[in-house]
């Protein structure tokens, strides 16, 4: 048979990109019979099917024809936004993105459209943090931020104050003061935003921020947050004091304190179904069972971690664990040590049945 039939065989099935193809020659064919608006949207509908086919270059194109053709200063934004985004996402064309975003957010705010100044905004804030130009990033965000203030848009100033503080922090520690009076706006903002889980996730942030780099106010004490934590009735923020508690110690070197409370932050994770705390719970035991000579536990934690992902994403999922266990033998100078110490792994799972 020289034709797919679909499943109640009805006739043959149609190729999704061979219909694009197709309706892309009605909207060339309509778009020429057309004026203003009404072809600025058939042309808008082409980059549409463009995008969908892969051919960004193409869709630009068609978004450039639909701005020449608009005459409503709205569509002219939305199409300049348009062709930002496209732009954006070809590396050759990466460089242009920015003057074209940067217009459609111009082109916005005259308008009074603060929607797209707001989507403009962040995609060109994304594009110059994609390039490392940190500093670029930190000015339009700066500028957002401002504008969120103005516009009474409080949650969003919240988001935007968090990210600065990121791309702060990006910077190193020089830009310590920086990172902490955002993340202290941040967190005032939260709270009178009445939102306690956001405002408790960025005090933890905070907190992670003075071990990381130190300095600034001396930090909240990890047995009050999760306290807090479960009174909040959030197990995933409890979690991650936990594992923040567990980190804590083994730079202290007090790795069984630090299996301790890696391990109740491992079984909040199962509880959650999260799995990135989950494996990172199994690595902080693993760290701590080898400072105390366990090797064969780090053996039995590893294939647990594995199994368990395996059995819940797919066999894929476990392959980062395979890349540690196969690290062993240069960690524990050879492979005499990973042959022993699975020895007794194996030793303990028939001693236990």
């Amino acid at each position: 048979m020289s034709e797919r039939q679909n499943d109640e065989g009805a006739g043959p099935e149609v190729d999704p990109d061979d219909a694009i193809r197709a309706r892309l020659v009605e909207l060339a064919e309509e778009a020429a019979l057309a004026e203003g608006d009404d072809a600025a949207r058939l042309h808008a509908e082409a980059a549409a099917g463009l995008t969908a086919l892969g051919d960004l270059y193409a869709a630009e194109v068609a978004l450039a024809e639909a701005f020449e053709a608009a005459e409503d200063p709205a569509l002219q934004a939305e199409y300049l936004y348009g062709r930002g985004v496209l732009q954006a996402e070809q590396p050759d064309r990466a460089e242009r993105a920015d003057g074209t975003l940067v217009k459609a957010k111009a082109m916005a705010f005259v308008l009074g459209d603060f929607d797209l100044e707001l989507k403009a905004t962040k995609r060109l804030i994304k594009l110059r943090t994609a390039q490392l130009r940190l500093d670029e990033a930190i000015g339009a965000l700066t500028d957002l931020i401002e504008r969120l203030g103005q516009v009474g848009r409080r949650m969003d100033l919240l988001h935007a104050l968090r990210l600065r503080a990121n791309l702060y922090l990006g910077q190193g520690p020089f830009r310590l003061k920086k990172v902490m009076e955002d993340l202290d706006h941040a967190v005032a903002l939260a709270e009178r935003l009445d939102q306690p889980a956001i405002a408790f996730q960025l005090r933890m942030e905070r907190r992670g921020v003075h071990d990381y780099l130190g300095g600034g106010a001396t930090p909240e004490r990890l047995e009050d947050m999760l306290e807090e934590a479960r009174a909040l009735g959030d197990e995933g923020l409890a979690g991650q004091v936990r594992f923040a508690q567990a980190t804590a110690a083994m730079r202290q070197g007090r790795p069984a304190e630090a299996e301790e409370h890696a391990t109740a932050a491992r079984e909040g994770a199962l509880e959650d179904d999260d799995p990135v705390r989950y494996v990172l719970a199994c690595m902080v035991i693993a760290e701590a069972r080898d400072a105390q000579g366990d090797r064969a536990g780090v053996i039995e934690i590893l294939l647990r971690c594995k199994s368990s992902l395996e059995d819940r994403l797919g066999r894929e999922a476990g392959q980062q664990v395979v890349v540690v266990l196969d690290s062993l033998q240069h960690r524990w100078g050879g492979q005499q040590a990973v042959v022993e110490a699975l020895a007794e792994y194996r030793a303990r799972m028939a001693a236990e049945g």
